[in-house]
């Protein structure tokens, strides 16, 4: 329930999608919410297992651990994902 509420009140943007940082049981939850009402769904995690799994199951779009990839590299693939727009939601 408090994933719903807190997914219910942050909306839906103009182009809606969302980062999901850590991709555990409440990350994957929140992303399966998110992809049923149409987002596009980015995944981050600290574990390439995560998200690894969050792939297979079709819960993100696109991923990146952490173990891998720096912050500036993830910046950077974002903001050409998203034609230099940003996401419209962060989920913690």
């Amino acid at each position: 329930a408090c994933v719903l509420r807190a997914i219910d009140r942050a909306g839906q943007g103009f182009q809606p999608s969302v980062v999901i940082v850590g991709l555990g049981f409440i990350g994957l939850l929140a992303a399966q919410i998110y992809m049923l009402r149409g987002f596009q769904v980015f995944g981050v995690d600290k574990r390439a297992d995560r998200v690894s799994f969050a792939k297979d199951l079709g819960l993100i779009d696109v991923g990146w651990a952490l173990e891998k990839t720096s912050h500036y590299i993830i910046t950077q693939e974002m903001a050409s994902l998203t034609e230099s727009v940003g996401v419209d939601q962060v989920f913690l």
